[in-house]
């Protein structure tokens, strides 16, 4: 059976510039947010490692969570920005930026448990993974390498897109919902959900277009169908439902290569979620228990399943979580926009698809996918209802509006998908609309990011503090440092760094640091004056100990000062001491 339909039109010349339009934007917010800001990010940027080493499976030694061993200093990179994640308050720091850039690759390895993606076939971490072994291998330095998977997965999605969008023409109201600032945000992020986005609308492109009977790029498109379905459900068990993708697009065609790689992938998929449901460990603790158990426990009781279901949808609190996280709450669910902008930018979205519903053609088409929507959104409930909601349930726990992105883009393409669309007024209206919302979304996404991770609520202490130099260094007299409470606390300091002033001179000369602990020992390092920089800080690498003073000593050299803030009488040094665990600490009021 073939549909009768008139040949399709190249698409609309305006997706090349929404392409570019995404791009640099997720640009932008590459260069804003910190690393590992997005959630789980952690995890998938280890699973992406592991796969750059050749691991696609998780393995547990005994009985320990599944896992694999990870770069030593790839871990320590992600300590320097785990202070940072859910706690709104804290921000970014230049020290804190500046000691992760000089973190390199290692021999040494730890063993990392990034569980929570266990059940993904890393397929689509690819893009990351050659990243970072490109990195590796040419001597970038961690941090070097993990903006180039960002990059990397930022591209790959763009290029994803570009084919979606050539393969069949893109409805308005995708655009808009790619728009929206969480999209806009996980796609500049390391993480999966920007890439299965892109490979989903990849699928149903492919889909459209193969079921249009066009010839023009039936092979990209055949081949596009099958290997983005088996992408998406393998690492995204609530869209399940697109392997039936396939199996229709056999049987409209009358297909039989099409059907023997549909039931390949279903095969595949299938066997990859059952092994990895049967072979994954847990962490101990309430959400270790048996998930084939707890899946047919409520599975046997739908009226039960039913309730639990009406309780979660009934619930206003969670209605308004699950839109405003659809919208976006960025960062680790700790940068939400203005509250003003969710209903806003809802109406907007609702008012684009409106005016782009069409029934024209494709009935039966448009029911396939609405059976896509509605079982992966069931699915989508019962997944978390299984793996996250604790003890017995009467709601299911945590569900975000994000999950809903992927079936929302089938939802959106079963009413609005249109291979000649027209430009009619209605047309013009949700065009004039979107770039609305674009530019409501880009600015709110870019000003709730710079506030979130670099605008401190109020000016820090250098406005109490006045910020003076000490008296020059000179043979006779040295500079005494004084360490402010908090580095000179119970920590273990590894690297001290200096705040120097040289009054825009190079001075010749040696001198020394001296440093002591508490009991008295002292550790001394030699300098060149030469070497210091005007305003900067100079960094020393110390032994590990409890430093509570030091000083600088000439040997031949001086007319270098330390920079000191006064609290009234009382006078500190400007000092960061870079600790043991790898904190950055450095004396307030001092830039």
């Amino acid at each position: 059976m073939r549909l009768s339909i008139r040949e399709l039109p190249p698409a609309p010349t305006h997706w090349p510039l929404f392409c570019a339009i995404v791009f640099v934007v997720g640009l932008v917010f590459t260069a804003i947010v910190p690393p590992f800001q997005a959630p789980d990010e952690f995890h998938h940027v280890q699973r992406a490692y592991l796969l750059s080493r050749g691991q696609v499976i998780l393995k547990s030694h005994g009985n320990q969570p599944s896992g694999g061993e990870i770069d030593a200093a790839l871990a320590r990179y992600m300590d320097t920005f785990t202070p940072i994640m859910g706690k709104a308050a804290r921000k970014v720091s230049r020290d804190e930026i500046l000691t992760a850039s000089e973190v390199r690759w290692s021999d040494k390895t730890v063993f990392a448990t990034p569980t929570g993606t266990a059940y993904y076939f890393p397929a689509l971490y690819l893009p990351e993974a050659l990243a970072m072994s490109f990195g590796r291998a040419t001597g970038l330095t961690v941090g070097q390498s993990y903006k180039l998977a960002r990059l990397a997965a930022l591209l790959t999605c763009v290029i994803l897109l570009s084919i979606a969008f050539y393969l069949y023409p893109p409805p308005i109201g995708v655009l808009a919902v790619l728009l929206l600032p969480m999209n806009l945000f996980l796609l500049s992020s390391a993480v999966l959900d920007g890439l299965a986005t892109s490979t989903s609308i990849l699928t149903i492109s492919a889909f459209l277009r193969l079921i249009g009977s066009i010839e023009r790029a039936k092979n990209l498109a055949s081949c596009s169908l099958v290997i983005s379905v088996a992408l998406v459900a393998s690492c995204r068990a609530n869209m399940l439902p697109m392997l039936l993708l396939p199996f229709v697009a056999a049987f409209v065609l009358r297909d039989r290569r099409m059907l023997i790689a549909a039931l390949i992938v279903a095969l595949f998929v299938v066997t990859w979620t059952l092994f990895t449901i049967n072979t994954t460990v847990y962490p101990p603790g309430p959400r270790g228990s048996d998930s084939s158990a707890r899946l047919l426990f409520f599975l046997s009781d739908p009226i039960g399943l039913a309730r639990i279901l009406w309780n979660t949808l009934a619930d206003p609190a969670l209605r308004a979580f699950y839109l405003h996280s659809f919208i976006g709450v960025l960062g680790w669910l700790d940068a939400p926009l203005p509250e003003l902008l969710y209903p806003l930018i809802a109406a907007l979205l609702f008012l684009i698809v409106i005016a782009t519903t069409t029934l024209r053609s494709f009935s039966w088409l448009r029911g396939v996918m609405l059976i896509v929507v509605a079982s992966s959104a069931l699915l989508t409930f019962l997944a978390l209802l299984v793996q996250w909601t604790i003890g017995p349930a009467t709601k299911v726990e945590g569900v975000q509006g994000r999950y809903f992105v992927i079936p929302a883009m089938f939802l959106i393409y079963a009413l609005t998908c249109d291979p000649t669309p027209r430009q009619t007024l209605r047309r013009r209206c949700a065009t004039a609309l979107t770039c609305l919302l674009a530019v409501i979304s880009i600015y709110a996404a870019t000003s709730t990011l710079v506030a979130r991770y670099h605008t401190a609520p109020q000016q820090a202490s250098v406005a109490s503090g006045e910020l003076q130099v000490a008296a020059p260094l000179t043979a006779k007299q040295a500079t005494q440092l004084i360490f402010a409470p908090p580095i000179a606390a119970e920590h273990k300091i590894t690297e001290l760094r200096i705040r120097i002033g040289t009054y825009r001179m190079s001075h010749p000369g040696r001198a020394k640091l001296v440093v002591w602990m508490a009991d008295g020992k002292t550790s001394e390092h030699l300098f060149e004056l030469a070497s210091l920089e005007d305003n900067e800080y100079a960094a020393f690498r110390l032994k590990p100990g409890n430093y509570v003073g030091g000083r600088l000593e000439s040997i031949d050299g001086e007319g270098v000062s330390v920079y000191q803030v006064s609290f009234g009488p009382a006078l500190v040094s400007c000092l960061t001491a870079v600790t043991e665990d790898g904190r950055t600490i450095t004396t307030a009021g001092c830039p």
